[in-house]
């Protein structure tokens, strides 16, 4: 026989908060004596911990219900976190919770949560992260290059350095990208001068010989904000309805690049200007 749907709920709720709270003893479906009602009252998930010489009891009630959780399903958790005596209660729901709940939440001292799988058949939930991205740009590069005085007969265009093994390592500007890319330059906006290009002395080559030369760079570096929504794949958690905070172990984001940023996201001045919650703020090198 198939396990009933509010069955395997209360068993993902429990697994979530296991997940959460690995130091805990965490039961699902367990009986515990009411003091009030004298009677044994039926727990969707139990956690026990102890702090010092105490033992701290927190009782869930998981809810798969179609529409949102109201004021009387809440008035009777309440009841029921009073009568075992537990230090504090949560509801976990599938749809949500009404305004009046929520009220009657926050006056009673009871958590509330939505469920939260992006992969689940059952309560597949669409997530998104709000995401402000620091995109850090190279806009100019000038160079310094100090060796033999014919050097400054060369066209710039055609000079070629070398390290000390004789391999080419292109030009000064074919060097400023690669030390880019490669996150080997200042990334903080505004102007850095001095900049070595190679990690060791470097030459030019005239007539099959080798002469020494000395290579500086100065780059001018820029950020450009961006603000968006990055949906998240793969994430199994609870969500605070009263915060929108998710509670989760990990979660896997959708791909992203610097195309679908600069095309989709928000183009910012500055990040006063942004008047929704930031849930994660990334940087990203724009390679040349």
């Amino acid at each position: 026989m198939n396990e009933p749907k509010w069955r395997r709920f209360e068993k993902l709720v429990a697994k979530i908060q296991a997940d959460l709270a690995p130091a805990a003893i965490v039961k699902h479906n367990e009986k515990i004596y009411g003091k009030k009602s004298e009677t044994a009252r039926q727990i969707d998930v139990a956690i026990r911990q102890s702090v010092g010489q105490f033992e701290i009891l927190i009782v869930i009630d998981a809810k798969d219900h179609k529409a949102p959780v109201d004021i009387p399903e809440l008035g009777s958790f309440i009841d029921l976190v009073s009568d075992v005596g537990a230090q504090m209660g949560a509801m976990v729901s599938a749809s949500g919770f009404s305004e009046g709940a929520k009220r009657r939440a926050r006056e009673a001292g009871i958590d509330l949560y939505r469920f939260v799988d992006a992969e689940s058949e059952d309560w597949r939930t669409y997530v998104s992260l709000g995401v402000l991205a620091h995109c850090s740009m190279l806009k100019t590069a000038s160079f310094t290059l100090h060796g033999p005085p014919w050097l400054a007969t060369l066209e710039f265009e055609g000079i070629s350095i070398f390290d000390g093994n004789g391999q080419r390592l292109g030009s000064p500007i074919d060097m400023v990208s690669r030390r880019w890319n490669e996150n080997l330059l200042p990334q903080d906006p505004g102007a850095h001068s001095d900049l070595e290009l190679a990690d060791g002395p470097t030459f030019v080559k005239l007539e099959g010989r080798f002469y020494p030369v000395l290579v500086r760079a100065e780059i001018k570096v820029e950020e450009e904000l961006y603000f968006g929504k990055l949906p998240l794949t793969k994430i199994q958690g609870l969500q605070n309805a009263q915060t929108g905070w998710v509670l989760s172990r990990g979660y896997t984001t959708a791909p992203l690049s610097y195309d679908l940023i600069r095309t989709e996201w928000q183009r910012l001045d500055e990040v006063e200007s942004l008047a929704v919650t930031i849930g994660l703020e990334i940087k990203l090198t724009v390679c040349r």
